[in-house]
């Protein structure tokens, strides 16, 4: 009885500019999503670039490291060759700087599957890695890593008490 005096509700005007929003969102998800690829793009392009004129100075930092390890195993140096040692990687490290290059070559920190590779592990067991001899220096080249560093790994709570 009461449905004669009902009237039908009027139509929603928010409806047609809800749905217009909803696709104005999905466009703006796709643009979204072009522009993450475009970014991604040209970052791999500039580092692509760049890549050649950073290969002089990984060389020249391999043979330096190479070269101070090795007067590292003769056990006759002065303080002064190990403070000019120093001064070198010091210099090197800056001259790297300036191309975003980074070169990755300290032991006594924790190992880290993204930058470091095990190619040695003297632990009994364990989960704690501590790198204690870097084999082959790594580099990384703004965010994006050229080469892994070759590394010896070791867990000193893992050995046995002597």
């Amino acid at each position: 009885m009461w449905r004669f005096f009902r009237k039908n509700p009027p139509p929603d005007p928010n409806t047609p500019l809800q749905t217009e929003l909803q696709e104005l969102k999905k466009q703006l998800r796709r643009q979204n999503l072009l522009l993450e690829g475009l970014k991604t793009e040209v970052a791999k392009a500039v580092l692509d670039q760049r890549r050649p004129q950073t290969e002089a100075f990984c060389a020249m930092a391999d043979a330096l490291f190479y070269h101070i390890q090795a007067l590292g195993a003769n056990q006759n140096l002065n303080s002064a060759h190990l403070e000019t040692a120093e001064i070198l990687w010091d210099r090197l490290d800056d001259a790297l700087a300036t191309l975003d290059l980074e070169m990755i070559r300290e032991s006594g920190v924790p190992f880290d599957a993204r930058i470091h590779e095990a190619v040695a592990n003297q632990a009994f067991g364990g989960s704690d890695f501590i790198v204690t001899q870097v084999i082959q220096p790594g580099y990384r080249l703004g965010p994006q890593l050229l080469r892994s560093a070759k590394v010896v790994v070791d867990n000193p709570e893992s050995h046995p008490e002597e």
